[in-house]
């Protein structure tokens, strides 16, 4: 290994949502701050998901907003 650390945070939301920069740009801050990494380690993956296909508690999300 080369020494590299590539961090990779995942955030999972709803297919539909607006594109969240800022979100993006505060987790890449937050990992910097907590890993002492430099940005450029960090990669930020938002994974979409169908309502359908996403629980908690046993109940599907697209039952939850009715």
């Amino acid at each position: 290994m080369s020494g590299t650390v590539a961090i990779v945070p995942g955030c999972d939301a709803q297919i539909g949502r607006p594109p969240c920069l800022k979100l993006i740009k505060d987790i890449t801050d937050a990992v910097v701050k907590n890993f002492s990494v430099p940005a450029e380690a960090v990669m930020v993956e938002i994974v979409e998901s169908e309502p359908t296909a996403k629980a908690k508690g046993g109940v599907l999300f697209s039952e939850m907003r009715r």
